[in-house]
């Protein structure tokens, strides 16, 4: 707890190999696995690990995740060519209409409820549609950066990596996207 300021070790998740987490609206913590070989679901509430269902993942096939406005996580591909959809209310998963050509290193949810997807191994970024299971291609040359931060402004500042430049994405919103439509009542599970 943070009013104690002491450290604890929880029930998982277990033997190192994971990239990232994402907070569900429930509270749990889904875990991207590296090169652990299957995702899994740290509990807070009763100090527990589950794995969903979904069978091995290939190592490095996935790295980074962003929670979707309807409570949803999009997973970005590493050395894999499709991104991944986890629906936290049914615990199954489901696949993007489209290739994912490159690496994607880290995802941001836009303001309009789309998720702008920073390259680390292409030369484009990507923005994927959760209404209608969709990527497009923005315009602009991107590659070899780590991730984007949503800027009170609305633009996506870039971290690069091994390029030695920042960038700054300036998309603008997509009015015919609202987030309203993709978003519903949050369950809460668990405690």
């Amino acid at each position: 707890f943070p009013s104690h300021d002491t450290m604890s070790t929880p029930a998982g998740p277990g033997n190192g190999g994971f990239q990232s987490c994402a907070l569900l609206p429930d509270g749990r913590a889904f875990c991207v696995p590296y090169y652990a070989g299957s995702p899994q679901i740290y509990n807070p509430y009763n100090d527990t690990v589950t794995t969903p269902p979904g069978g091995f993942w290939p190592n490095t096939g996935y790295a980074y995740s962003t929670v979707l406005a309807d409570g949803r996580v999009y997973i970005m591909p590493y050395n894999n060519s499709f991104a991944l959809i986890y629906n936290p209310y049914t615990n199954t998963f489901t696949t993007p209409v489209g290739v994912f050509n490159g690496t994607g290193y880290g995802g941001t949810l836009m303001p309009d409820g789309r998720v702008y997807i920073v390259p680390y191994s292409n030369t484009q970024a990507r923005i994927y549609n959760p209404l209608n299971d969709t990527f497009t291609t923005p315009s602009g040359y991107l590659t070899e950066h780590l991730g984007g931060l949503l800027m009170s402004d609305g633009r996506i500042f870039c971290l690069p990596y091994s390029s030695g430049i920042a960038r700054i994405a300036s998309i603008p919103i997509d009015t015919t996207f609202s987030m309203n439509r993709i978003t519903s009542p949050i369950i809460v599970t668990g405690k």
